[in-house]
């Protein structure tokens, strides 16, 4: 652990959150133009687009998922996304994230793992 991480602990998950919204915004703009696009010759390119916006974000929240909490922020960030799930419906990435988050609660409060869905 570098000192920087040490001073912030949950500095990856924080910036990765920040990258993640900008990627969602990136996504949402790619899924706009398909649909402007649907029919013509520009619809093609207008998929792979879509579909490179897709990847990075799925790359992101899978990230997310792979990284432990440690403190209060970092499960924040991941329950914030996870917010979104209910909304937007979730992906497999989003039940790595889910799984992630459960784990964090199990290691941050042990007697809560079996309400968590968590392994103690």
């Amino acid at each position: 652990m570098t000192n920087a991480s040490a001073a912030r602990p949950d500095a990856a998950l924080l910036a990765l959150a920040a990258e993640l919204h900008a990627a969602e915004v990136a996504e949402l703009a790619a899924v706009r133009r398909l649909s402007a696009t649907e029919g013509t010759e520009a619809e093609r390119e207008a998929q792979a687009a879509q579909d490179a916006a897709f990847a990075a974000w799925d790359g992101l929240v899978r990230r997310m998922a792979a990284l432990p909490a440690e403190t209060s922020a970092g499960i924040a960030v991941k329950a914030a996304r996870l917010a979104r799930v209910v909304h937007d419906g979730a992906t497999a990435a989003d039940a790595m994230l889910a799984a992630s988050v459960a784990r964090d609660v199990a290691r941050f409060a042990p007697e809560a793992a079996p309400l968590a869905g968590a392994a103690a």
